[in-house]
């Protein structure tokens, strides 16, 4: 009797040896990889009025390929170095600032110029000059007939910017100054003189639009 329950001593000894062999290996394997796999704390940082930012509305935000951050707001472009902010304004002294501080859309295209929806204008701004320039269109009443922007959209492949208007759809081929309609490809009157509201790519085959109750495939 003594003898079988040495043996069973022994045999559960070993039992809770082999257990805790096979836990101890578990957390050396599982273990650092569980620690290691716990997601990361995202901090969110605010920027207002404290930090430099004097606007309360910011309608969209681009990055120029020198790392800077451009966002337009309601009081002009700003931009944003990682430190400070420094706000571009309308100024009635300078015909080379922004034309408007409504600003809404943003778009940069492969010279690093900005294209900036700024209230019924289009300008382009290049920050290695500092200079706005003010885009106008075509017309038969008035050459110098407002653009009315809303959206852009920049195929860096083929280097053409969309640009979505009040009155349609209109481009510009690699880095044009001007701007030419859609009526120049299609005689759609939803593409070429109706809203459109959004644009944006499918590949490099296809341009994807919405209007007032539609949406289209260019």
């Amino acid at each position: 009797l003594f003898s079988v329950s040495n043996q069973m001593l022994l045999l559960k000894s070993s039992f809770f040896s082999y257990q805790y062999f096979f836990g101890l290996l578990l957390f050396i394997l599982i273990g650092p990889a569980t620690v290691f796999c716990q997601p990361k704390q995202i901090v969110f940082k605010h920027y207002g009025v404290e930090q430099g930012f004097n606007s309360n509305e910011a309608a969209d935000i681009v990055q120029t390929r020198e790392g800077l951050i451009w966002i337009s707001t309601a009081d002009g472009l700003a931009r944003f170095d990682s430190k400070t902010f420094k706000f571009y304004q309308h100024s009635q002294k300078d015909s080379n600032s922004i034309i408007s501080n409504y600003c809404r859309s943003l778009e940069v295209d492969k010279r690093n110029r900005i294209w900036i929806a700024a209230d019924n204008d289009l300008d382009i701004f290049d920050p290695a000059t500092e200079i706005f320039t003010h885009i106008k269109k075509e017309s038969n009443r008035d050459v110098s007939a407002s653009i009315k922007p809303i959206a852009f959209y920049y195929d860096n492949v083929k280097d053409i910017m969309w640009v979505a208007t009040l009155n349609g759809l209109y481009f510009s081929r690699a880095g044009s100054l001007k701007l030419e309609s859609a009526a120049k490809f299609t005689s759609d009157s939803n593409i070429c003189t109706k809203t459109i509201n959004t644009i944006t790519a499918d590949g490099r085959d296809w341009l994807w639009l919405t209007s007032k109750h539609r949406i289209i495939k260019v």
